[in-house]
């Protein structure tokens, strides 16, 4: 049987922002994803301020800034009359305090592929087509069995495979919240003939619906969005995809010339009961899931992953430093912590950076109105304050806006809860 610090269980911008984060820490970690290769799409493309600091750290932000932009001018039309345009995001001049202050927009499959490199840098790999078949636990670690028919025993396993987590389903934690069938929208990557790059382009037709495309800095592609109408289902073809756009933008001289990828999602809204189950934990979209707006998904589950990441590595050297693994007690823990990353020895300086202002000065937060005293998961903003030393100003929780307060807020104990569980 092999051993191991850390064994990841998939391979996203979770999973690899983990595995980045223990290799340079020298921690031994696998990470093992059973989709036989690396998955494409664009899906996640904007990312946030944080998550660029968080990136910077990592030794990843120079490849992706070199390939990303701010998003483009939104301008939105009936056929060809224009009737509305504006920015999504305000722009703002970097500082020593905020030094990424703009959201930018980098296709999720790039941001896989420059984290995955990153890796093998640093003398990791993804284990690409390895299922986690199975696991045990017990006080000091855990036995997987991996598709390979190899049994590995690791102090701590993490899931990061995804929404519809093997890992959380196996523990039995509940995943509370809600699915919107009436809200489900087509996703595709295509070329196009005969439309500018110079804007984010869409066309609304009354009575047949919106579509929307979006040209994917540092590509010749756009990404497609089209809600669709209950019950309605896209067909993976161009064909399709072309029919829709012709229909719905009312233009004769833009053609769809190659779909690279498609699918199409569900608005989910939803939190794990809990995020530890003994030396099992729970991060990114396995713990909890959001609608599509801001990008929220990818953000989130890059720094819970970074968050979790040096408070691992304090755990694993033991002595007193084992004692900041209280912090993830409880049923919620706080996995975008106020509490700045310690340097990493050799590594970039790491500063407790003050939080970029949100947009349109409100701050969005999860309220969890449960009489158990917990913690949010993360708070979901522009710019997530992970790296302030305090708490966001206005922390509250809430699926409500608030808006900014000087106030600083009270804190609250994590109640303990008993560990353990059965696969």
């Amino acid at each position: 049987m092999n051993n191991t610090d850390v064994l990841i269980a998939g391979a996203g911008p979770t999973g690899l922002t983990l595995a980045v984060d223990r290799a340079r820490r020298g921690v031994a970690c696998r990470i093992v994803d059973q989709a036989p290769e690396p998955a494409g799409g664009s899906k996640g493309k904007g990312l946030q301020p944080r998550t660029q600091e968080v990136f910077d750290d990592l030794g990843v932000v120079a490849p992706i800034l070199a390939a990303s932009a701010p998003y483009s001018p939104l301008r939105v039309r009936i056929g060809r009359v224009p009737v509305w345009q504006a920015r999504m995001h305000r722009r703002d001049a970097a500082t020593d305090a905020v030094p990424y202050p703009t959201v930018v927009m980098h296709p999720q499959w790039r941001t896989e592929a420059v984290l995955r490199e990153r890796l093998a840098e640093l003398g990791g790999k993804v284990e690409q087509g390895v299922a986690l078949d199975g696991f045990e636990q017990d006080g000091q670690g855990v036995t997987a069995r991996l598709g390979s028919g190899e049994s590995v025993r690791a102090r701590y396993l993490v899931a990061a495979d995804g929404g519809r987590s093997t890992v959380r389903k196996a523990l039995g934690i509940g995943f509370t919240g809600e699915t919107r069938e009436e809200q489900r929208s087509a996703l595709a990557d295509v070329r196009a003939e005969g439309l500018g790059r110079e804007h984010i382009h869409v066309w609304v037709r009354p009575g047949r619906g919106m579509v929307a495309l979006y040209p994917m800095a540092g590509t010749d592609t756009f990404q497609l969005l089209a809600p669709l109408r209950p019950g309605a289902g896209p067909e993976p073809t161009l064909a399709w995809y072309q029919r829709l756009f012709a229909e719905r933008s009312m233009l004769r001289g833009v053609r769809l010339t190659e779909l690279l990828w498609s699918s199409h999602y569900r608005v989910n809204i939803r939190l794990a009961d809990r995020y530890r189950s003994g030396r099992v934990l729970l991060a990114g979209d396995a713990a909890h899931v959001h609608p599509p707006a801001g990008g929220q998904g990818l953000n989130t589950g890059v720094q819970d992953a970074y968050n979790l990441g040096w408070k691992l590595a304090r755990t694993l050297a033991g002595g007193r430093r084992a004692r900041l693994f209280d912090l993830l007690r409880g049923p919620h823990f706080t996995l975008l912590s106020p509490d700045p990353a310690p340097r990493v020895a050799g590594g970039p300086e790491v500063r407790a950076y003050v939080p970029a202002r949100p947009y349109g000065g409100e701050r969005h937060t999860l309220k969890d109105d449960r009489a158990a005293s917990t913690a949010t998961p993360a708070t979901l903003t522009s710019s997530p304050c992970c790296g302030s030393p305090t708490a966001p100003a206005g922390f509250t929780g809430g699926w409500r806006s608030r808006r900014r307060s000087t106030r600083r807020p009270r804190a609250r104990a994590p109640r303990p809860t008993t560990s353990g569980c059965s696969s």
